[in-house]
């Protein structure tokens, strides 16, 4: 630049172009005349580029809310930052695929030097879906593009239910599991003596009566089982899990266990109707569930305990009186003759069904016989009068 010959400063410039953009360039001026050449300090200056883009993790999530962030270096120019999201993976990040975050426009970012955040809350997205996002930014110089990062929104459980176990006559163990899908769970379960068809939240009894098992908020299936006691012998139930977070309940399929039966249990009561020659026995039995018959067995002789072997059957040989198969107690009674007076006799009511065979207590009766009388001698005799004396 021609500077002319004057005595006073003249300023020049001199247009670049072609430089790389973020790229720090050292200069300094240089005049030249017929004496010399000078040299001005040396300065430097950074020119801008596109943004520098990184996508953070998405936060607040719920079942149908999210909000999306990022950050941007604007890297010396004026920058604008924004999302984009969808249900389809992209692959890699761009400014096409799914929604735009907000529709336009986004957040402005300045035009320093160091990573500023952004962020963009979106509602309106479906429970149980997984959406891919990523953070955009832009200023004069170009576009950058953050990494596809992915969230998922949280779902009512996923709820199986599993065979029942550890099942006695009288209790069992009921299983299940369920995947939180996301959000805080807590599972429990239904049962009934009646089949509900599909599993709800209003058939039979709730076990526990209120709260359950804590599952967390993961998106893994967690087992767990509720141990019931109390049931009903030869009795079939049926039950299912269920499992309730923030964003509604889940029902497992209803299944059926059935408690098996139990041997009787039997009650040996007391004699009644004894006379000189016999007496009526009586006992009770509880059938457990199970087809049952019961009897009894007598003898003079005392066995302590009862057993199917001491003394006499009654009724003789097989059989006795049948109790049904049910759960409450039932009584049957065994009339006896040809019963020897004065003596004593043990008993006890035995009761049986396929589980096995139970006793009652030995009890006891005494046949009664005849007076043992003596006649003794008369008193107080007189002309008009006696007493008559005997014992007996």
């Amino acid at each position: 630049t021609t500077l002319g010959g004057g005595a006073v400063a003249v300023p020049y410039l001199e247009n670049l172009t072609g430089l790389t953009p973020g790229t720090t360039y050292y200069f300094c001026a240089v005049a030249q005349n017929a004496v010399g050449t000078s040299f001005g300090a040396v300065l430097t200056f950074v020119t801008p580029a596109a943004p520098g883009v990184t996508t953070s993790a998405a936060t607040a999530v719920s079942a149908s809310s999210a909000t999306l962030n990022g950050s941007a270096v604007p890297n010396g120019a004026a920058t604008t930052g924004w999302l984009r999201y969808a249900t389809t993976n992209p692959g890699t990040c761009n400014d096409t695929f799914g929604v735009r975050a907000p529709v336009s426009g986004g957040t402005s970012l300045g035009s320093g030097t160091t990573a500023q955040t952004f962020s963009q809350a979106v509602s309106g997205l479906s429970q149980g879906t997984t959406y891919w996002f990523c953070a955009v930014a832009s200023n004069a110089v170009g576009t950058s593009f953050g990494a596809v990062m992915s969230f998922t929104t949280p779902s009512a459980p996923a709820v199986t239910t599993a065979a029942a176990t550890a099942i006695t006559s009288s209790g069992a163990t009921l299983n299940g599991s369920a995947n939180p899908n996301g959000s805080t769970g807590t599972g429990w379960f239904r049962y009934a003596t009646t089949n509900p068809g599909v599993c709800s939240d209003g058939f039979g009894v709730r076990s526990p009566a209120t709260g359950g098992t804590a599952l967390g908020s993961g998106s893994t299936a967690v087992g767990f089982n509720r141990v019931l006691t109390g049931l009903t012998p030869g009795t079939t139930y049926w039950f299912c899990a269920i499992a309730s977070n923030a964003v509604g309940t889940g029902f497992g399929a209803v299944l059926s266990f059935t408690v098996p039966a139990a041997a009787p249990a039997v009650t040996t009561s007391a004699a009644t109707g004894i006379t000189g020659s016999g007496a009526t026995l009586n006992g009770s039995a509880n059938p457990g569930g199970d087809a049952t018959t019961g009897w009894f067995r007598y003898s003079t002789t005392n066995p302590a305990t009862c057993d199917d072997t001491f003394g006499t059957r009654a009724p003789l040989g097989t059989g006795g009186t049948t109790l049904g198969a049910g759960t409450s107690s039932q009584s049957f009674s065994q009339a006896l003759s040809g019963l020897t007076m004065g003596a004593t006799y043990y008993y006890c009511a035995i009761a049986q069904n396929s589980v096995g065979t139970s006793y009652g207590t030995v009890q006891s009766f005494v046949v009664p016989r005849p007076p043992v009388v003596t006649t003794s001698a008369a008193t107080a005799l007189s002309g008009t009068g006696a007493t008559l004396n005997g014992s007996a």
